[in-house]
């Protein structure tokens, strides 16, 4: 919950609307009970979840991956708590740079020598 007021603050708003739109698809994830919708969340949320906290975008990789073996509905359930954690906090501006960079990095071979900051 956010309080209407604080919602006038972009970066608050921003933030309150990242998580609900972010839950309300794992609420999905969990409705449909299958492996690889989870780990399609987890790919779909890679770098969101790398902005907001790159520790818990680990431990969730793992959890999404199941090496423990654990059930689907365990593995869910630590899922989720895990995703509560990473999404807590706001992700700082450099956090979100450093995302933009690494998306970059993917096509930049693509770019002239006047589009690329990089050379």
């Amino acid at each position: 919950m956010e309080d209407e007021r604080r919602l006038l603050n972009p970066r608050i708003k921003e933030h309150f609307l990242t998580k609900l739109f972010t839950l309300a698809s794992f609420r999905e994830v969990r409705k449909s009970g299958k492996v690889k919708d989870l780990v399609k969340f987890q790919s779909d949320n890679k770098y969101l979840l790398t902005a907001y906290n790159q520790k818990e975008l680990r431990i969730l990789g793992k959890l999404a991956a199941n090496q423990e073996n654990k059930t689907f509905d365990e593995t869910l359930r630590t899922y989720e708590t895990h995703l509560y954690y990473a999404l807590a906090r706001t992700p700082s501006v450099g956090a979100n740079i450093n995302v933009m960079l690494k998306i970059m990095g993917y096509f930049s071979h693509q770019l002239s020598k006047d589009e690329n900051p990089s050379s």
